[in-house]
């Protein structure tokens, strides 16, 4: 007989290749999926429908159910499907598990609606799944990036770009728990526009929540990006510490900002202990990353409005699973 070739998987030290346990990472990886439904459907229930539909007996026909609607934009940043494949998939997985939806909207219907959720809903949404964050000492990181209008765009080719080249992009700012990788405030921009002026609104925010949840910051990491004086002032108003890393040209005087001297004083005079905490700001970078893989980098939207919907259902998703 004719001696076969081996293959290079049949040696020892390939072993670990032909003992796959690829069942149970489906497995996990459906559970994580159906424990982000389950809460998902659990905040919902809670709370009160987000706009308000005609009566169920006037003429027509009856309106889908403003949660219903919710549900299915969920479930449609979820998987990353279209609004007919997000439709065909509730369809085939309500036939047995009625107790998610009773009846599934229609991909059109929708479509119209999305434009009666409040913006405001969703961010209720988001700050309810972080109420069950454990600790006072909460260490919070700040950064951005950049979702594509298109499908081919890559935020890491044109962040550096001028204006007219991140027309075709939306920014979203995020600042993170750093130890539940939970994402506390996500704000939607445009494009081009600088992140300072929304790093202000996330310190701003962060201090109105925590304060009602009885909860404190002690630390806040942030690049040199959102460098200023009345950055470091916010900071300290929530009594937290910054973390701002300061540029060459950063100087000491303080221009009636105490908190930016001690800032910059305590990088020079101090680098070991600053990178001691300020290394756990590459954390962001991880959850960022983790996010674009799982609800893609790409928002099919055109309307400003769709767009902050779709951002915010994507950060709530997030939370559910974490």
């Amino acid at each position: 007989m004719k001696n076969r070739k081996r293959s290079k998987y049949s040696r020892r030290k390939y072993k670990r290749y032909r003992k796959g346990f690829w069942g149970r990472y489906k497995g996990q990886r459906k559970w994580r999926y159906v424990r982000c439904i389950v809460g998902l459907k659990r905040l919902l229930d809670n709370k009160s429908a987000p706009y308000v539909v005609r009566s169920p007996t006037t003429v027509g026909r009856p309106p889908a159910h403003p949660k219903d609607i919710v549900i299915f934009l969920m479930v449609k940043q979820l998987f990353c499907l279209s609004y007919l494949d997000a439709e065909s998939f509730l369809l085939w997985i309500c036939e047995e598990k009625t107790w998610l939806l009773e009846h599934v909207p229609d991909a059109n219907t929708a479509q119209e609606h999305i434009s009666d959720i409040p913006l405001d809903y969703l961010e209720d949404m988001l700050e309810e799944t972080i109420r069950c964050l454990n600790g006072n000492d909460i260490t919070v990181l700040i950064d951005a990036t950049g979702l594509s209008l298109n499908q081919y765009g890559r935020w890491m080719s044109v962040r550096n770009g001028k204006r007219k080249v991140k027309k075709k992009f939306v920014k979203i700012h995020l600042a993170v728990d750093r130890d539940s990788s939970k994402i506390l405030v996500g704000i939607c921009s445009k494009g081009w526009k600088h992140e300072h002026k929304f790093g202000l609104q996330i310190v701003r925010s962060l201090r109105r929540s925590f304060s009602k949840n009885g909860k404190k910051i002690k630390a806040e990491l942030l690049d040199s990006g959102y460098l200023s004086r009345e950055m470091t002032d916010e900071i300290e108003k929530s009594n937290a510490k910054p973390y701002i890393k300061m540029k060459k040209n950063s100087r000491t005087l303080s221009k009636g900002s105490s908190s930016w001297g001690r800032n910059i004083r305590f990088q020079k005079k101090q680098p070991n202990e600053f990178m001691k905490e300020f290394c756990y700001r590459v954390v962001i970078e991880g959850i960022i990353s983790a996010f674009k893989k799982m609800f893609g980098s790409v928002i099919s939207s055109k309307k400003r409005h769709h767009q902050n919907v779709e951002v915010l259902c994507r950060l709530v998703l997030w939370n559910c699973m974490h």
